[in-house]
């Protein structure tokens, strides 16, 4: 009886420092850069595409995230291992809240800068006289 009460309590020491680990580490970008000020309308413009490809591929990512764990929350009814490998974390909404804040400032610059309304003027069709 020992013997099995030994080896159930090193599985739930090893099982609890497994679901520890159970998630992935949120990478946020920073909403203010350094250089942001001297920065001219083509690069803003260039990281506005960057954050909003970002910010898409973050929310596919949490679709991923929510029908693995579905899945392997599902299946460790049955059988308990798949449940140390479900991610648990909130990495890809923290990183679509920091892309999306950085995306915020980015549209500010841009507008600070006065770029909307020089493409719109290169836009515009030239007066003939």
């Amino acid at each position: 009886m020992k013997k099995y009460q030994a080896a159930i309590a090193i599985w739930l020491t090893v099982s609890l420092a497994l679901a520890g680990c159970a998630h992935n580490t949120a990478n946020p970008v920073p909403v203010a850069q350094i250089g942001d000020e001297t920065r001219g309308c083509q690069s803003i413009y260039q990281e506005i595409q960057q954050m909003q490809m970002l910010i898409n591929t973050s929310e596919s990512e949490s679709g991923q995230q929510s029908a693995k764990n579905t899945v392997l929350g599902v299946t460790g009814v049955f059988l308990i291992v798949p449940w140390f490998f479900m991610d648990l974390g909130n990495a890809p909404k923290i990183e679509r809240k920091a892309a999306q804040a950085r995306l915020d400032r980015l549209y500010s610059l841009y507008a600070e800068k006065g770029c909307q309304a020089r493409e719109e003027r290169k836009l515009a069709p030239k007066s003939s006289r």
